[in-house]
């Protein structure tokens, strides 16, 4: 009877030390989610400090700047997520009927739109943060701020 048991033990021990070891991954992972690096922060703070040292913005200024990029931060996020879901259900729209040609492009239309919206609204915030800038800082920004915008990494 003590035979029989021991099958038993050493699978009640597997399955513990199996849910033991998930249990570790799940909490390695949620550790290295909560890591991973705040691209806007990032890039906001680069930006600030090119602001501050290149163009010479005051403490004044930069507080503008700040309020300046959360609002479009926040406005543009929540915009990018919804332009994403609309793009996402016409493919998933298109993959699963069978739309005309005609059909297509004014879903193509629709997403093309949607994305002019989004870069009409990039192009405003940049002339209201050129707009913070005295003349001398402007000239400096005109030539700084595209730079900055189209760069690849944040070290170039």
């Amino acid at each position: 009877m003590a035979q029989s048991k021991r099958p038993l033990v050493f699978l009640v021990i597997l399955l513990i030390l199996t849910n033991l070891s998930l249990l570790g991954i799940l909490l390695l992972r949620g550790e290295q989610s909560n890591s991973k690096p705040n691209r806007f922060a990032e890039r906001k703070a680069a930006m600030k400090l090119k602001l501050k040292e290149q163009v010479g913005f005051t403490e004044d200024q930069l507080a503008r700047y700040d309020s300046l990029s959360e609002s479009i931060y926040k406005i543009g996020k929540e915009r990018m997520d919804a332009h994403r879901q609309f793009k996402r259900n016409i493919v998933q729209d298109w993959i699963k009927s069978d739309l005309s040609d005609s059909t297509r492009d004014q879903l193509a239309q629709q997403i093309g739109e949607q994305q002019t919206s989004l870069e009409r609204e990039m192009l405003a915030h940049i002339k209201r943060v050129r707009s913070i800038c005295t003349p001398q800082q402007t000239v400096i920004f005109d030539t700084l701020y595209p730079a900055q915008l189209f760069r690849r990494g944040l070290n170039k």
